[in-house]
């Protein structure tokens, strides 16, 4: 199954009243094997599923399957997902892969999403352009969404998502497509790769000069990286954990304002709890 299998978890900004999670996990369905984000409902002994809310559109595949969901601070659904190993289903409209999606907790489509080149109304897809995206977050102050993508051999990156946003996978790599109509990194890796995964915010006071740093975990440096953001770029600050761990998968900010951070080194894996310090 390669890189398939469950994908990706958000809760339901209503969770305590509805029960409500969401998860994108790999399925065979009507014989064809796909990304789809079923809705479950909690209770106290079980899960039971309520509703598929998004079945068709993404490729499950064992390589570029990315699948990340989060809900942003307007309440939508948005999913980040991997081009599934075909470098062009990025750039086409009609895919779902290579795409960040947003979409009402129902399934439906919001009316304020873009309408892309070729289409006669809004659709799921948000912005384009993305190979292998590892994680996503949004920007607790001003609610901006910043996209962490995994480049081919270099130029990983960190984009800022606006609508109708194009990050020219496979057509352009790095800071080289504004030219040609792409959004241009905030951030890139350069000539090599980190093999950036999930992403998070750093919020609260307790962090002192750190709040509202992105921290960026990456699986081939094994590492967690602090990043900010200011005058059109995302800048590295600190290499944080470095190789201590293993392999560094997923980053989230607890309720509690401190972070958790998950292993992906294939046995004993484990979730560290990093709170801030002054």
């Amino acid at each position: 199954m390669g890189e398939a299998g469950l994908l990706g978890l958000a809760l339901d900004p209503d969770f305590a009243r509805d029960q409500y999670l969401y998860v994108c996990a790999s399925r065979l369905d009507q014989g064809e094997w796909r990304n789809e984000v079923l809705r479950y409902r909690a209770s106290a002994s079980a899960l039971t599923v309520d509703t598929t809310i998004l079945r068709t559109g993404i490729v499950a595949t064992g390589l570029h399957d990315g699948c990340r969901i989060h809900f942003g601070p307007d309440n939508k659904l948005w999913i980040a997902t991997g081009d599934g190993g075909v470098p062009a289903r990025a750039q086409d409209a009609t895919s779902l892969n290579g795409k960040m999606l947003r979409i009402n907790a129902d399934g439906s489509i919001p009316g304020d999403n873009p309408t892309l080149k070729g289409q006669s109304a809004p659709s799921a897809i948000y912005a384009l352009g993305l190979r292998n995206p590892g994680g996503f977050a949004f920007d607790p102050k001003t609610g901006t969404c910043f996209v962490v993508d995994a480049g081919d051999q270099m130029q990983d990156e960190i984009d800022e998502v606006s609508a109708g946003a194009n990050f020219g996978w496979p057509s352009a790599l790095g800071a080289n497509g504004a030219g040609r109509g792409f959004v241009d990194p905030l951030w890139s890796s350069g000539t090599s790769t980190v093999a950036v995964a999930g992403a998070a915010f750093l919020s609260g006071s307790d962090w002192g000069a750190w709040s509202d740093s992105l921290v960026v975990a990456t699986l081939k440096e094994q590492d967690l990286r602090r990043f900010t953001f200011g005058e059109g770029r995302a800048t590295e600050r600190e290499v944080l954990l470095d190789q201590k761990y293993g392999r560094l998968r997923a980053v989230t900010s607890a309720p509690d304002g401190s972070l958790l951070v998950t292993t992906s080194t294939g046995s004993g894996d484990r979730i560290i709890r990093i709170v801030p310090t002054r």
